[in-house]
């Protein structure tokens, strides 16, 4: 049970944007990997492109919608549930 939380929960991190830091950004480019994702230098600034992974914000409400509508048994759901609500 432990462990499909984790995935799940890692997996929505990734969706939602939430794993994608400036260290992972630069940690890529160190080691010459996704160049498109790559921090990019908008004058004094830095900016990171947007992930083809992450939602963005009306996938995210269409997903929480999705989910927010699934019935399912008793407690079958409910730790899935939880993470997703906002």
């Amino acid at each position: 049970m432990h462990v499909e939380c984790n995935i799940s929960a890692n997996v929505l991190k990734h969706l939602f944007g939430e794993k994608d830091s400036l260290g992972t950004r630069r940690d890529m480019e160190e080691v010459h990997v996704h160049p498109w994702l790559w921090l990019q230098r908008r004058g004094s600034n830095f900016v990171k492109p947007m992930a083809p992974y992450v939602f963005n914000s009306n996938e995210i409400h269409e997903f929480l919608e999705l989910v927010s509508s699934i019935r399912a048994p008793t407690s079958y759901a409910a730790v899935f549930k939880k993470h997703v609500a906002r």
